[in-house]
């Protein structure tokens, strides 16, 4: 028996500028995954999401990965939770913020 394909959108990579859009429409409308699919010929609104958080964490990882770059640099022996000790003082949380407040 042939395998039957469900008719409409196929997977394909999201490119350069399809990317861009997600970004820039998302700033502009937030969380509005059915409206910034539409602006995204075949995309489902399901596809623009999941696209949305896979680069958020890729970015994130890429962004942890340098910092822990930088502070192996300057203290070969440096883990990833020193820095994010650190990055916790900034938004008023961590043990930065609570020595601050005493």
């Amino acid at each position: 028996l042939p395998i039957l394909m469900p008719a409409g959108p196929t997977q394909r990579r999201f490119s350069a500028a399809e990317d861009a859009a997600v970004l820039a429409a998302f700033d502009e409308l937030g969380p509005k995954w059915g409206l910034i699919a539409q602006r995204l010929p075949g995309r489902t609104e399901a596809a623009v999401k999941s696209r949305y958080f896979r680069r958020r964490a890729a970015e994130e990882r890429s962004l942890s990965s340098a910092l822990n770059s930088l502070l192996q640099e300057d203290d070969p022996t440096a883990s990833g939770q020193q820095w994010s000790r650190l990055i916790g003082g900034l938004d008023g949380t961590g043990e930065a913020a609570a020595g601050a407040a005493v």
